[in-house]
């Protein structure tokens, strides 16, 4: 083997290694991996932490008037009890304990099932209530508590008002963080301020929206009346009431007649007695919606429950069963909102029900309707606004999303929205028609006023920290080389006034290898290998072409 053939056999092998490293390069750079992660430090340790599990917790209960400025009130009686196993279906058990961080974990899977209404405390095991009165300053203090779950009920509410507050859960600690911090905070002296309504004011509206609403969905409400009336107001004691004593008794809800896309009879779903078990009948009452009109709100429909006389004779005999306690009648509306919500947007201008009822009365005395409670709902604007990972000035068009108001049914659309009914529960408003082109949708990003990569503005209700109601959004279409994300983007949604911008939720796009925005790697593909084979060809040729040559002119030297 000459010089020049062992040069090109080195050249080859310096080739072939380089293929080599290459191919190793592209696995190691595939195989990356992103973690975050924060340190848990604040003013209270970690309940699962050494420290914090020997730390003792406290309940305070601030009892208020809703219907006197928050007032403080005193003389209502509530009970907790620590709450030590939850059963599920089957046999499983739940030993709560919330000393260790997989014990909140658990305890996680079960709030749903917790927040049930009515609440089933068969499946509890409960330790012995511990009882307390609030005072003068409306508080009712337990201090020195184990660390866990607690179930809280108000067992009596003071003269004059209503016993309305469900059993509800808290936690010892409770586990919060700011928005823009990065550690938790853990708070081991908790409070809440349930409310009570005094019963002179005997009706009452709530929006009945715990969870997300926003244009284009149901709005909920429910009205509640107390009958005028009790079995000691009877002409005839011995008889009772009679429905002739209730005559003209009627439940009237006066919506905002623009934010709806109906206001007809058939808004009205149940009328129903509280604590009977079935509803009222067609029979037992007629509705009615009519515009009002000045010196009333003239932009206002009311819709009307008047009761017949066979409905009135079911709410007598309610009446006189409940010996001398007050008896309520409930309507429950739906309303659909309309897709343009633009006029109700801002904490100053929030979306006002308003209700009222008729009291009962005499045979030939004249109705005389009494306004009542009003529900308020708060709406804001938000836009997603769709950016690359590696370069968030990079806006992404062609990104369609859809809303959830459970955070469990987003879950399932978000790991599979190709899969039998994943997305069914999504929010029936948060649509719009297909994109055309590139302009922009509520559902999909694109251009909207000369700005890309962002959805068109959504109206939704203000979340609620109280009732834990928020926007989950699921990306269901990817932008072209970009992966889509599989995990539900949770939303709050902050109160602001109407000259607000629009709320901006931004959500990022990790490309796909072959985007071009991704990691830089060796070409090692089939290509390369041509290449390589090619220039190798040509290098044997080069070096054959040499070798005859040279041994030509030997020969002939030899010749000669």
């Amino acid at each position: 083997m000459n010089k020049f053939t062992k040069q090109c056999v080195a050249a080859f092998a310096s080739l072939a290694m380089a293929g080599t490293l290459c191919v190793a390069g592209a696995v190691v750079a595939n195989n990356v991996a992103f973690a975050t992660g924060a340190d848990q430090t604040a003013a209270k340790p970690a309940p699962w932490s050494d420290q914090g599990k020997v730390l003792k917790g406290k309940i305070t209960i601030n009892k208020e008037d809703a219907s006197n400025n928050n007032k403080p009130l005193e003389g209502a009686t509530f009970t907790i009890q620590k709450v030590t196993s939850i059963k599920t279906d089957g046999s499983d058990v739940l030993n709560v304990d919330l000393t260790s961080e997989d014990g909140w974990t658990k305890l996680a899977a079960k709030v749903k099932q917790l927040n049930t209404t009515p609440l089933d405390e068969s499946k509890l095991t409960l330790d012995q209530a511990k009882e307390k009165t609030t005072g003068t300053n409306g508080k009712a203090e337990f201090d020195n508590l184990d660390l866990g779950l607690y179930l809280v009920k108000e067992k009596s509410a003071p003269t004059g008002y209503t016993t309305d507050v469900k059993p509800f859960f808290m936690t010892v600690p409770e586990i919060t963080r700011e928005a823009t911090a990065k550690n938790n905070t853990y708070t081991y002296d908790v409070s809440v301020s349930p409310k009570n309504t005094n019963v002179k004011n005997n009706v009452t509206k709530t929006a009945d929206n715990g969870k997300i609403v926003g244009a284009g969905d149901t709005l909920p409400y429910t009205i509640t009346a107390t009958v005028n009336k009790k079995k000691s107001d009877a002409a005839d004691a011995k008889t009772g009431i009679t429905k002739d004593e209730l005559q003209g008794f009627a439940i009237y809800d006066d919506a905002v007649t623009a934010a709806y896309d109906s206001v007809a009879n058939s808004v009205v779903k149940e009328v129903k007695i509280v604590g009977q078990s079935n509803a009222m009948v067609a029979a037992d009452y007629n509705v009615t919606s009519n515009a009002l009109v000045a010196p009333e709100d003239a932009n206002r429909t009311r819709i009307k429950v008047k009761f017949t006389d066979a409905g009135l004779t079911s709410i007598a005999s309610a009446v006189n069963a409940a010996n001398g306690k007050d008896v309520k009648v409930t309507v429950k509306l739906e309303f659909k909102l309309k897709k343009n919500l633009s006029s109700f947007v801002g904490s100053d201008k929030k979306l006002t029900n308003k209700s009222g009822f008729v009291p009962g009365h005499g045979v030939g005395v004249p109705d005389k309707p009494i306004p009542g409670g009003d529900a308020e709902t708060e709406f804001r604007k938000f836009h997603i606004k769709k950016v690359d990972a590696t370069d968030k000035t990079k806006t992404l068009n062609k990104a369609e999303f859809k809303a959830f108001a459970d955070q469990n049914e987003a879950k399932k659309c978000a790991a599979d929205p190709t899969a039998n009914k994943a997305c069914d529960g999504a929010m029936a408003g948060f649509t719009d028609t297909a994109q055309a082109n590139t302009e922009a949708t509520i559902t999909t990003t694109g251009v909207e006023n000369s700005v890309s990569g962002v959805t068109k503005d959504y109206v939704a209700k203000v979340t609620d920290a109280n009732t834990n109601s928020k926007i989950y959004l699921v990306e269901v279409k990817a932008p072209d080389g970009y992966a889509r994300s599989e995990q539900p983007h949770e939303v709050s949604l902050t109160s602001d006034k109407s000259t607000a911008a629009a709320q901006e939720v931004e959500i990022v796009n990790v490309p796909t290898k072959d985007n071009g925005s991704w990691f830089n790697l060796p070409k090692t593909g089939a290509a390369g290998v041509i290449i390589f084979a090619l220039a190798g060809m040509c290098l044997v040729a080069v070096g054959m072409f040499i070798f005859l040559r040279n041994r030509k002119k030997d020969e002939e030297q030899q010749a000669a």
